[in-house]
């Protein structure tokens, strides 16, 4: 459950990841570095689930036209579980905002350039192409900045918009992340040949979120992309 912060009127702050959340939104937002590495965290599962965009995505910095500070936008066909108790799974077109929130990648983000973002965010939001949009802890994980500094710039500049906001925290799994395992997992298993070594149970104490599963024997990230597109 996402639960309105008080006193902010759309904002809204959930425990979950943005991939929870694309059901009800028109954008999600990643965060990125200007030397085309989607490495690690969020982009490296944005990359993972959305290749032709990490393609284009390396093709635009060794051009030079990303800068820290910018805002790069790529639409994408996502999968998503629309009712995860029915297990319905829909597609549907989604813009991903990439947020320049480091130049290097190798060192941290700089509040100024998240400052930047959620000001280009804004702008977006002000148009008529996105009227919901969920959001990470921009800068505040790899990045290193304080989160609660972070977060006053997003709610100083988003909270007087007549939009809807969610913030990300990504601290626990939702229904749709928990469903996406139990698929992934049941998948995996049924192929004793690449897990004949391994066992269900195994790992089941050990998988709480699904960017887990790379930890699992024989799945590289070939077999990942293709799990976290079919099951989350």
């Amino acid at each position: 459950m996402t639960n309105n912060r008080k006193g902010i009127k759309m904002i809204l702050i959930s425990p979950y990841s943005v991939f929870e959340h694309i059901f009800e939104v028109d954008a999600i937002v990643n965060t990125i570095n200007t030397k085309g590495y989607m490495g690690k965290g969020l982009a490296l599962e944005c990359a993972l689930r959305f290749p032709d965009m990490e393609k284009k995505y390396k093709e635009e910095c060794q051009k030079q036209k990303i800068k820290a500070g910018d805002v790069w936008i790529y639409e994408v066909e996502s999968e998503y579980w629309e009712d995860p108790e029915k297990e319905i799974r829909k597609t549907k077109r989604l813009k991903v905002l990439n947020a320049a929130t480091k130049d290097d990648y190798k060192f941290p983000s700089k509040i100024e350039w998240v400052e930047s973002v959620v000001n280009e965010i804004k702008n977006l939001l002000n148009g008529n192409e996105i009227n919901s949009i969920t959001l990470p802890k921009l800068g505040a994980g790899l990045g290193k900045l304080n989160w609660e500094n972070v977060e006053d710039i997003i709610v100083t500049k988003l909270s007087e918009l007549d939009k809807k906001i969610i913030i990300a925290l990504d601290l626990i799994p939702g229904e749709r992340e928990k469903l996406g395992i139990r698929r992934a997992m049941k998948e995996l298993f049924s192929k004793k040949t690449l897990f004949e070594n391994n066992t269900e149970h195994s790992y089941k104490e050990n998988i709480s979120r699904f960017r887990e599963l790379l930890n699992i024997e024989n799945v590289g990230k070939k077999k990942y992309s293709e799990l976290v597109r079919k099951y989350y």
